[in-house]
C-alpha cells in the first residue's frame, strides 16, 4: 500500500462515521459548513450519480464543489436520506 493511502482511508472512515451518527446539529447549515471545511480541500469536486428506480439507463450525473457541499448535505438530511454508498470510480 503506498504511503499516505491509509491516511486517506482513515479520514474517509471518520467522515462516514460522522454521517451515520445521530445528531440534531445535522439540521443546521453551520454544522455542515464546519464539517466540509474539516474534511474537504477548497477545490474538491464531489461527483455522484442518481438513478431512477435503480435503472442504469436512467442515470443523471452531478458534480458539485465546496461552496455547495454544505447545503447539499443539509438538504439530503432534511429530505430524509438515510443511506449513501461510495462506489469506486472507474476511468
Amino acid at each position: 500500500m503506498p504511503i499516505g493511502l491509509g491516511q486517506g482511508l482513515v479520514r474517509l472512515l471518520q467522515f462516514s462515521g460522522i454521517l451515520s451518527s445521530d445528531s440534531s446539529n445535522k439540521l443546521q447549515l453551520a454544522y455542515w459548513e464546519s464539517l466540509v471545511r474539516e474534511y474537504f480541500t477548497p477545490k474538491v469536486l464531489m461527483k455522484f450519480t442518481l438513478w431512477k428506480d435503480n435503472q442504469r439507463d436512467e442515470e443523471k450525473p452531478f458534480e458539485i464543489g465546496v461552496p455547495i457541499l454544505p447545503r447539499f448535505f443539509l438538504m439530503t438530511t432534511q429530505s430524509g436520506v438515510k443511506s449513501m454508498t461510495r462506489v469506486p470510480h472507474s476511468s
